[in-house]
């Protein structure tokens, strides 16, 4: 009996067929939420919590600040990373000192010259660095003219003790 003279259609390949559509769509749905939360928590992983790192690259322009001079080295790196006209600030803290230490970041403005303009900043908030590690606290990224050179200004609390990195200016697209 077909359907076009009152017949049941959900016989069992209607039904297979319809199952199949509907876990095709319940698929779809969950590859969508999976492939949001995928892209959300990248975007989201940069702060506000310090990280392992590489500086693999010529994209990496640091400045250097000793905090606690050598034998019990605690210091400072003001970054920049550079790739064509993307930025983003990094603040590094490394310690060499025997002890523990406790850091933190609040402040860590990126700044575009010729105008002077904040283009990115970040925060990092306080943990305690293990003797014979760094770390580092990532800004946002943000694209920038070829035409434009930034720098750092990067604020931390080290033993709640405060120290300021005041980093060189760096060309975009270099």
């Amino acid at each position: 009996m077909s359907a076009s003279n009152g017949g049941d259609m959900t016989g069992p390949n209607n039904r297979s067929t319809s199952k199949r559509s509907l876990l095709a769509r319940v698929l779809l749905v969950v590859a969508t939420i999976v492939g949001l939360t995928v892209v959300v928590s990248a975007a989201a992983h940069a702060g506000p919590f310090w990280q392992e790192y590489h500086k693999d690259s010529d994209h990496w322009h640091c400045d250097r600040k000793e905090i606690v001079p050598p034998p019990k080295q605690v210091y400072m790196e003001a970054c920049v990373v550079i790739n064509r006209t993307y930025t983003q600030p990094v603040m590094i803290i490394g310690n060499l000192s025997g002890d523990p230490i406790e850091i933190e970041a609040p402040i860590m403005v990126e700044v575009g010259y010729p105008d002077g303009f904040t283009v990115s900043s970040g925060h990092c908030y306080v943990s305690t660095l293990n003797t014979g590690l760094s770390r580092a606290c990532f800004g946002r990224t943000v694209q920038l003219p070829c035409s434009n050179e930034v720098a750092t200004v990067q604020t931390a609390y080290i033993d709640r003790a405060e120290s300021v990195v005041q980093g060189k200016k760096y060309r975009m697209c270099r």
